[in-house]
């Protein structure tokens, strides 16, 4: 599966990019968050969010769509 991920906040930060295409094999949201950690393991220190369609999926959700964003967690007001 090859996803064009979309970083944002401090993830771009730590990237050093807002954007890239993976290449893996991600059944859940969960293997996706797991190669980003081997990728970039100052992530692990982060809750990440995951979203595709522009809606927040779990962890163990199945990801179906090539375009996924990664942000961290945030707070409004």
């Amino acid at each position: 599966m090859n996803i064009e991920v979309t970083y944002f906040g401090r993830l771009a930060e730590i990237t050093h990019k807002h954007s890239e295409r993976i290449e893996g094999d991600f059944e859940t949201a969960q293997d996706f968050i797991q190669t980003l950690w081997e990728l970039y393991p100052e992530m692990k220190h982060i809750t990440l969010n995951i979203a595709q369609n522009n809606k927040i999926v779990q962890k163990e959700q199945s990801l179906v769509n090539m375009n996924i964003d990664v942000f961290p967690p945030f707070s409004g007001g």
